[in-house]
């Protein structure tokens, strides 16, 4: 259909030759021309806001109920309610399947409020309400601003929620919110009744994704008994991904998120600065319920309230990821769990205090408290924690009631109040092996299994901070998650190898051996990697001077001192440059120099202009030595001179790719594949052309690969007079199918008033496979039960393909075969389940399944251990999703019984 161009503020209806958005909108509703000063056709529309415009005042709340784009111009256009509007700016309630994208607009200044509680978007959503329960849609808000919106209640003990956004989708329909701004929404108590709200920003009832966001100052009125101060998530599952949450407050639960009845994924995000509240993200499954709360490379840091809370079956996976510098009074500062199993590794948590209440004493533990509750700490860290309590009140790092903790390869260090590092209470069964303890804790603390730890007085580290990284955190700050690096130790930790981690806490390519003998997975502090973001320069060579090919130098790792790198240039292709074409008796080369502290330079490669007719021209920049650094994956790159000299003079088009050969992706994102034609010799006209879009290579991409578009003919383009470029973007769908790297390319076709080089017309590019494949595997899976007490049925997950992210994955046990195992079987008497994170580069994890041992004669018994519920980034292999164990009768019944076991008449 054709564009929809809105070129009026106002917020009317009426034929008068302006189009208003409230007319475009309800075009598309009645999916006809009802109002025909706004030009469309049927089917769905691209509704565009012209430039320039002020902001439009709405009278009545707009409502989108059909499939169609809404886009604001790229600087934004703002949306209000006029004086006394009390409904929400927008809805979206589709009636109908299909797509519904919406970017670049502005809500703000939105007073919602309705006498009463009702379905729909009643007293939900300030600004905008999504709900269809109904319709299978697939609806994006991109590049979104809320600000200043309000749910307001008006009504004694009434329920609210999503200060500026309500979600409530049914079915297989899916919502993303994308690089989007929420600051400064909130829920409103005009009435003083310490009624309930949930969520000061967003409410939702269904599955969300939150991505590339920033949600800053969000509230919720203190007389509300309020959950969620920027997003609250009920029954459906929340992602958030490479997002920052920073000073929200103001709920007595969950300042950034709070969580029931769902599952919730975070990565790459960062929380900080939030001072209000009890925790920081509240995860709570519900009873009978076991949900899943995984985090991967996420810092929690300078809060004054604890970072986690976990209750009531909560499975909980923990990589990469930092909670530092929290300080609460009288409480956990870090995490706190009870009734559920934790698992974290490859993790900083530092410099958290807790600090005595009021009446002087009652400090609880800084780091980690866990009641009830399996912890496993892997290859990680709790240095500088404290608690001010007296021994008996609160430890400083662990305090563990009722509880089996496992710790391997990790270091406890650095405290010494309370019960110091490690408490354990009641029942508690600590193993520990591989690892590293300081006073006042002893090897008394060991009351499990333990081997190869060292007890030393001397442990010293580095300040928490960011020592480079994999990948970066949150949506504004260029930080990576914080670490506490150790120095040289006294006394050297253990380096056995027994770790399952190829890496150390920042990822692929940080190996965690740093070849001292002091390996310790979360502490590495190794020489900064240097490696080239800019992949390819095309560029015409010009008839004069010179053109400067640039290319961008990024280093990872320890920033703190120098780094000086030597380059050179070598012809490369089937025309390779030569000395002449940089104006110069040999290729040239240089040096890149790095401060402290800096963590991009550039390479500047000077290219001759002339004025000779010739082929295009490729070179090579490569890396050759690196002083005080290591090198990265990426030490190439390449140069492609464009020929802009021909006896007649013709417009002529070219193609390469600018940002190609990317990861795939995972969790309902996209990647965002780059081609750039360049236009040389006349730029004066306009040009005109097409592209094709194929799959290609062994591999080829197919249709349901794209993010959105077809393949084929993708689209035409137009180059204005004096346009050098134009940029091509073709978006990846991501998912977590295990499958084979990918090829594509794109051909320029089509060309009108310009030529298409015939030798730069087609680029190609590959979508890296970034998904693991998981399978189970038997090692012990037969044997007998025993008389008492119980047996180990043993079982390795394991996963293939790419295995440089964290990845986790479910697996549960049930009965089957003619005489299946029961709960009774087992130990604790329920059918037994769990989950496996895997962290970057380990590729198998071991299961152990507790058989109860009796004396009761019985026929031998079959269970099937399943996998399920890949995340992270994986799938299940098919053909080894499950294996059988055998659980084999040692009992026989007494002689007088055995006369008769096989019956009589």
């Amino acid at each position: 259909a054709a564009d929809v161009l809105v070129n009026s503020g106002a917020d009317s209806l009426g034929n008068d030759g302006a189009c208003t958005l409230r007319e475009a909108l309800e075009n598309n509703d009645a999916n006809a021309q009802i109002w025909s000063d706004c030009a469309g056709d049927f089917g769905p529309d691209s509704i565009r806001i012209q430039a320039g415009l002020g902001p439009i005042i709405l009278g009545a709340r707009l409502e989108l109920t059909r499939p169609a784009e809404i886009l604001g111009p790229p600087g934004g256009q703002v949306i209000q309610p006029a004086p006394g509007n009390r409904e929400q700016l927008l809805w979206i309630t589709p009636v109908v399947d299909g797509h519904f994208l919406v970017e670049n607009l502005t809500f703000e200044g939105a007073r919602h409020s309705q006498p009463g509680f009702s379905a729909g978007c009643a007293n939900k959503g300030g600004a905008v309400c999504v709900h269809s329960l109904f319709a299978d849609v697939d609806i994006v808000l991109r590049k979104i601003t809320f600000r200043d919106n309000r749910v307001t209640n008006l009504v004694p003990a009434n329920i609210t929620g999503g200060g500026a956004l309500f979600v409530n989708v049914g079915g297989d329909s899916t919502v993303r919110v994308e690089e989007s701004l929420f600051q400064n929404n909130r829920l409103q108590d005009d009435d003083h009744d310490a009624s309930e709200g949930f969520g000061g920003a967003v409410l939702t009832l269904s599955p969300l994704t939150l991505s590339r966001s920033l949600l800053v100052n969000n509230l919720m009125d203190p007389l509300l008994l309020g959950q969620g101060a920027v997003i609250y998530a009920f029954g459906g599952d929340l992602t958030v991904s490479q997002s920052t949450f920073s000073a929200n407050g103001g709920a007595i639960s969950g300042a950034a998120i709070t969580a029931r009845l769902s599952n919730l994924l975070i990565l790459d995000s960062l929380f900080d600065g939030h001072s209000t509240g009890a925790e920081v993200v509240d995860f709570r499954t519900g009873s009978g319920a076991t949900r899943y709360l995984t985090i991967s490379n996420t810092q929690f840091a300078d809060n004054q309230i604890r970072a986690l809370t976990v209750h009531e079956q909560g499975v909980v996976s923990i990589s990469q990821s930092s909670i530092g510098n929290h300080q609460v009074e009288d409480g956990v500062a870090g995490l706190f769990a009870r009734g559920s199993l934790v698992d974290i590794r490859t993790t900083t948590i530092a410099d958290n205090v807790s600090t005595a209440g009021s009446d002087g004493v009652g400090a609880r533990t800084a780091a980690i408290l866990v009641e009830d509750s399996s912890l496993v700490l892997e290859d990680s860290s709790l240095v500088g924690n404290d608690t001010f309590a007296a021994p008996g009140q609160g430890a400083s790092g662990i305090e563990a009631l009722n509880s089996h903790v496992t710790i391997r390869n990790s270091v406890l260090a650095n405290t010494q109040f309370g019960e110091a590092n490690l408490w354990r209470r009641g029942s508690t069964v600590v193993d520990m092996s591989h690892s590293l303890l300081t006073p006042p804790d002893a090897p008394g603390e060991i009351n499990g299994a333990g081997s190869s730890n060292v007890f030393t007085a001397v442990a010293a580290f580095g300040p928490l901070g960011d020592y480079g990284c994999a990948r970066r955190i949150g949506s504004i700050s260029d930080r990576c998650v914080g670490m506490r690096p150790h120095s040289t130790f006294a006394t050297p930790i253990i380096n056995t190898g027994s770790s399952t981690a190829s890496f150390d806490q920042r990822g692929a390519g940080f190996a965690r051996d740093d070849g001292q003998g002091v390996d310790m997975g979360a502490f590495e502090l190794q020489p900064p990697q240097v490696e080239l973001v800019t992949a390819t320069r095309v560029l015409p060579e010009g008839n004069g001077g010179t053109t400067a090919f640039t290319y961008t130098l990024r280093r990872n790792g320890d920033l703190r001192g120098t780094t000086q790198v030597s380059w050179q240039v070598q012809g490369d292709g089937a025309a390779p440059a030569n000395a002449a074409d940089f104006g110069g008796p040999v290729l040239p080369f240089g040096s890149a120099f790095f401060n402290a502290d800096q963590r991009e330079t550039t390479v500047s490669v000077p290219v001759q202009g002339d004025l000779d007719a010739e082929a295009d021209e490729g070179f090579r920049l490569l890396l050759t030595q690196i002083t005080d650094g290591l090198a990265g994956d990426s030490t190439t790159a390449t140069g492609s001179i464009l020929n802009d000299d021909v006896l007649f003079v013709v417009p002529t088009i070219s193609l390469h790719g600018e940002l190609t050969d990317l990861v795939e992706g995972s969790l309902g994102f996209y990647a965002t594949h780059r081609f750039r034609v360049t236009r040389t010799q006349d730029t004066s006209g306009f040009c005109t052309f097409a592209v094709e879009l194929a799959g290609a290579g062994l591999d080829p991409i197919e249709q349901s690969d794209l993010f959105e578009g077809v393949l084929g003919i993708s689209g035409t383009f137009q180059m204005a007079p004096g346009a050098t470029t134009a940029d091509i973007e073709v978006r990846i769908a991501a998912d977590s199918e295990f499958e084979g790297d990918e090829g594509f390319s794109v051909t320029l076709v089509n060309p009108s008033g310009c030529s298409i080089n015939q030798s730069a017309r087609t680029a190609l590019s590959t979508v890296i496979n970034d998904d693991s494949l998981f399978a189970l595997e038997s090692v012990n899976a037969v044997r007998v039960e025993g008389d008492a007490g119980s047996t180990a049925f043993a079982f390795e997950v394991t996963r293939s393909g790419a295995v440089d992210q964290t990845a986790t994955v479910s697996w549960t046990v049930s009965g089957t075969g003619a005489h299946p195992a029961t709960a009774d079987d087992f130990s604790g008497g329920v059918l037994p389940s769990g989950q496996v994170s895997m962290p970057p580069g380990v590729i198998g994890v071991p299961v152990t399944i507790q058989v109860a041992g009796d004396t009761v004669p019985e026929s031998d018994e079959d269970f099937r251990i399943a996998l399920g519920n890949p995340r992270s980034g994986g799938s299940i292999d098919p053909l080894e999703a499950s294996r059988i164990g055998v659980i084999v009768n040692d009992d026989t019944a007494p002689v007088g019984d055995a006369i008769f076991a096989s019956g009589f008449e």
